[in-house]
């Protein structure tokens, strides 16, 4: 019997030190136009601004919101899974204490799952907002992801073989613009608390695992604010900690039909990170990572030439 739900969708956000921005948030969430039921639960990571105090005042007359301390573990990921505990939602989705979501987010997405049953997935586009420099950019029209969505002619994109198509482009989901059945979630471990970066798409692969349809809007449905003080823009790469959770996974006897796919995408992130340990004169590392990648890749001249620079370079 499929469970029937009160709560049709919960909204996770977490949140440190985020009072200059917080309300800017929940209004983009509650302004919605939508008929759809929703919780929105923000999870504090003990902030010492006065963010709990805004929030505590904006609930006054926004009933649908619930306050709560992260108890568990530190960090994003844990504030994350504090509020996947306490979801009731059929659906789950997520948002920074810093992004705006763009109407029509809730409306459309869910209506249009509501018409694919089989649908345990839906993202859309967004928007890279460089905050201080106020530029924005589609992530639709990144170089990355723009071949793929030349394909197709249509505002909604089935996406088929979902596993490989994430790997290769990424950009088709964002943290703020997934949504997801709740019930897909709790057959797996939640988010990974021990990745300082790239727990997000660690668990929307897992996700993957257990989906048979994934559904794409081809539309931007959300400002991703990029702060200066952001680990990205502090010059951190990604692919460090995105390596690493793809090596785990492509040791998971689940994701065993899907090993090409994964060391293709783990020799590109070691070379990457082989090239950032080279710039920081990191040698050691930077060989490493180039051996690692080998492992991966053995044909590829450009991490064999890589791994002899740092070799030389020393």
């Amino acid at each position: 019997m499929t469970k029937q739900y009160d709560m049709k969708l919960s909204i996770i956000i977490p949140t440190y030190n985020l009072e200059e921005f917080i309300i800017e948030t929940l209004d983009s969430i509650t302004k919605q136009e939508t008929l759809y039921s929703y919780e929105i639960i923000v999870v504090d990571d003990s902030s010492t601004d006065k963010t709990i105090e805004i929030i505590e005042q904006y609930r006054k007359s926004h009933t649908s919101i619930k306050l709560l301390d992260n108890q568990r573990t530190k960090g994003v990921s844990g504030a994350r899974n504090t509020g996947l505990l306490a979801a009731k939602g059929e659906w789950v989705a997520f948002i920074d204490g810093d992004d705006l979501w763009l109407p029509g987010n809730i409306q459309k997405k869910l209506s249009l799952a509501d018409k694919h049953k089989n649908c345990n997935i839906v993202s859309s586009g967004f928007i890279d907002w460089f905050y201080e420099e106020n530029i924005e950019t589609s992530a639709r029209l990144h170089s990355e992801l723009k071949p793929y969505l030349s394909k197709f002619n249509n505002d909604v994109i089935l996406v088929d073989h979902v596993i490989p198509t994430i790997l290769k482009y990424p950009k088709l989901i964002h943290t703020g613009t997934i949504m997801f059945r709740l019930s897909n979630c709790k057959q797996i471990p939640l988010f990974n608390e021990h990745y300082e970066m790239g727990e997000d798409r660690d668990l929307w692969l897992r996700l993957a695992i257990n989906t048979n349809d994934m559904l794409y809007l081809n539309e931007d449905f959300l400002l991703y604010r990029k702060r200066n003080s952001s680990l990205t823009r502090r010059g951190i790469p990604g692919s460090i900690w995105a390596a690493k959770s793809l090596m785990n996974l492509s040791q998971q006897p689940e994701f065993i039909h899907y090993k090409k796919e994964l060391a293709v995408k783990i020799a590109e992130y070691q070379l990457k990170n082989s090239y950032y340990y080279r710039k920081e004169k990191q040698f050691l590392k930077g060989l490493k990572s180039a051996l690692t990648a080998l492992r991966y890749d053995i044909k590829n001249i450009r991490i064999l030439k890589s791994a002899i620079s740092c070799v030389f370079w020393q």
